[in-house]
């Protein structure tokens, strides 16, 4: 139900903002998105129930999915190896 607030736009605007570029992903998906503890959960039970390595790539800016899998580490009792 997120309205975008025009009026904040054309003030900002009017302040000699060129331009404002932003990206959300999925902005046009309507359907209901996965809750962050479903995700939580799913992380821990893949760090659980599947033996051998896991290998998980994120953009570094979801700062909260990197939480969420070093918990999963922690909690399975498994290494971790951050790479650039």
């Amino acid at each position: 139900d997120y309205q975008t607030d025009f009026a904040r736009l054309a003030e900002i605007g009017s302040k000699g903002v060129l331009a404002l570029l932003s990206d959300s992903a999925n902005a046009e998906n309507y359907e209901q998105p996965v809750s962050e503890r479903e995700i939580a959960a799913y992380v821990l039970e893949t760090f659980k129930y599947h033996p051998g390595r896991i290998i998980v790539a994120s953009v570094a800016s979801n700062i909260l999915r990197i939480q969420q899998v070093l918990d999963a580490a922690a909690k399975s009792d498994r290494k971790v190896a951050l790479m650039p």
